[in-house]
């Protein structure tokens, strides 16, 4: 296994390098994006940080080699004063807290994404749609052919499929992975524009978001396909998919039993942390 990472390293440092100057910024941030998801928090002796550590070199290398541009966007720039400000009080702890290391890591990695153009926002898009896809594939070889994750750590059973373990991915974790892929299934159609090929990358997706058996995950997949579902410009194609959508929705609301395993998940001891994110959100008071 060392020695199949060391060696697709070099591959993807080659094929970074093969990228004109002027797009290889977009190389930089896509390998910072993209390391800490395929490189997590693992049970093998490796620090906690090594993701992150990665992703800060091949960030650091491509954008030492790539063209400088001017930053964009003032909004970013108000967002790390924030976060700067909020991050004080952690800088005085000992050990340096790990989400404080992780909005850290964040915010570097935002520096140069908000300096990036189309062209190298398209490498960056199309390569978060690839790394979502082979946590979609190994969510699915978990699932249906190991029956365990790969890394050893397992999450519980699947919650809709007796006897069956959820998938993880790489992520150690069902939710993280399924975000990871609900993600790529959301930028599928800005990079991905034929039609039986977004299908067909989409029906992959999609069953990986469902090997993991996450409740929340679910949830969150239902808005964020339904608008795009649902949106034609052609009445007529409007009406049939409103139509479908509104049968399929009677036919889980008449077999309610087939969701009472989400529904209890969601409105057990996973509800608390869920009402008080909510709970803490900012707005106005009047």
């Amino acid at each position: 296994m060392p020695a199949l990472a060391i060696l697709a390293l070099l591959i993807l440092i080659l094929s970074g390098l093969a990228v004109g100057r002027n797009q290889r910024l977009g190389v930089a941030v896509l390998g910072g994006t993209i390391a800490p998801i395929l490189i997590p928090q693992l049970n093998i002796g490796w620090p906690t940080q090594t993701g992150m550590f990665v992703g800060l070199s091949w960030l650091s290398l491509f954008a030492l080699l790539g063209t400088w541009k001017p930053l964009h966007g003032r909004i970013y720039s108000l967002f790390v004063v924030v976060a700067a400000i909020g991050m004080l009080g952690a800088i005085t702890m000992t050990p340096f807290a790990l989400n404080a290391q992780i909005v850290v890591y964040t915010m570097i990695l935002g520096f140069f994404a908000a300096r990036l153009d189309n062209a190298e926002l398209r490498i960056l898009l199309t390569g978060i749609v690839a790394v979502a896809l082979i946590e979609a594939a190994i969510c699915s070889f978990e699932l249906l052919i190991l029956g365990k994750p790969i890394l050893g750590v397992t999450s519980g059973p699947h919650p809709l499929l007796l006897g069956l373990m959820r998938g993880q991915g790489t992520l150690r974790h069902p939710l993280v992975a399924g975000m990871v892929m609900l993600t790529g299934q959301t930028l599928l159609g800005a990079t991905v524009h034929q039609g039986a090929l977004r299908v067909a990358l989409g029906s992959l997706l999609l069953f990986g978001i469902f090997a993991t058996g996450s409740s929340s995950i679910f949830i969150a997949t239902v808005p964020c396909l339904a608008l795009n579902y649902l949106i034609s410009r052609r009445a007529s194609a409007r009406s049939i998919k409103l139509i479908s959508a509104t049968a399929v929705a009677i036919y889980f609301l008449a077999n309610s039993s087939i969701l009472e395993p989400i529904t209890s998940d969601v409105s057990g001891a996973n509800a608390a942390p869920r009402l008080n994110s909510i709970i803490a959100f900012p707005r106005p008071q009047f």
